[in-house]
Formats: structure tokens, sequence, C-alpha cells
């Protein structure tokens, strides 16, 4: 449609990274997201690892995950484009995500709206094609994620689409 844009996710996200390689604990008070918690079926916490709290000063705030965040798993082969919306709602404060996780905080953008694009059987479909690597170890790196085309429409219509695509689900 005419009111609609294309741009590239980078030019509409405030953020997008993928996370760190943690220094893991047994147990702490900061899950570690990886691609066991980003399942098609939602966002489970429960599969989580920790960090060492000790570890903390080396992650900025914007490395903390925020409700709304999409979570795109970024390797291998069985998991790699898999992409859930991170929910807050899980009794943690501080939340990041492994390496083999990337981030992408939309602006301007319903969340919702676009983890529909990108779990889309057109977008899926196309990750094959945006990964790189060998046969058993596939990835999806950063510069394919910020340089792959998303479609925007207004705001108040994403709304209208994010609500008619959660009724047909």
């Amino acid at each position: 449609p005419a009111t609609w844009l294309w741009v590239r996710f980078d030019d509409n996200c405030g953020y997008i990274q993928r996370g760190l390689g943690p220094d893991y604990a047994d147990n702490s008070d900061v899950p570690v997201i990886s691609q066991k918690c980003v399942q098609w079926t939602g966002f489970d916490i429960s599969r989580a690892r920790f960090v060492q709290t000790n570890t903390l000063a080396k992650y900025g705030n914007e490395r903390f995950l925020r409700e709304g965040d999409l979570l795109w798993n970024s390797t291998g082969t069985g998991t790699i484009g898999r992409i859930i919306p991170y929910s807050a709602n899980h009794g943690y404060e501080k939340v990041v995500a492994d390496s083999h996780v990337t981030v992408l905080r939309p602006m301007e953008m319903n969340s919702q709206f676009v983890f529909f694009w990108a779990a889309s059987p057109y977008v899926q479909s196309k990750i094959e094609d945006m990964s790189s690597g060998t046969t058993k170890q596939r990835e999806l790196s950063l510069s394919a994620v910020k340089f792959h085309p998303v479609p925007v429409a207004p705001l108040a219509e994403q709304g209208r689409i994010v609500a008619k695509v959660d009724e047909l689900m």
C-alpha cells in the first residue's frame, strides 16, 4: 500500500546486537537467554543458565533485555531463525542474551508486528539464504539481520494487523 515503506531492520531498531558469551554460574539473579529459551511455542526462561554476577560490569545497560525486544536465534541447524518477543513477566529484574541470540529492539514500530513479519513463512524460507557456514553450524550474521528488509505500515495499521493475526491464531 502507498502508506507503507520498505526499510531495513537497522533503520527501525534502536538496538540490534548479539548477546555476549557469558561466564556461567550455577545460579545467580541474572539469567542468560540461549537458543533453548527461544522456542516457537514461546519464551521459556526455565531453560536459562545464569551469569556470574561479578562479570555484570562488562554488560552495558543496553544489553539487558527489555519488554518488547525480539530474540532471534542466530546459529545452529534446526534452531536458526526461531524468533520470539521477549516477555519480562518472569520474576527476574535483569536478563541477558548469549552470543547465539540476536536482540532486536524496534523503535516506533509495534514489536508484535515485527515479530509476525520475521516469523512469517516468507522470511523463514529466506533464512537459509541469509545464513552462512557449514551444514552443521549455520549462522545468521548480524549484518544479514541489520540489512534484512521489513515492510512498515503506519503504527495504527500495525496495531490492527496484530489484533487480527492474534484473533486468527
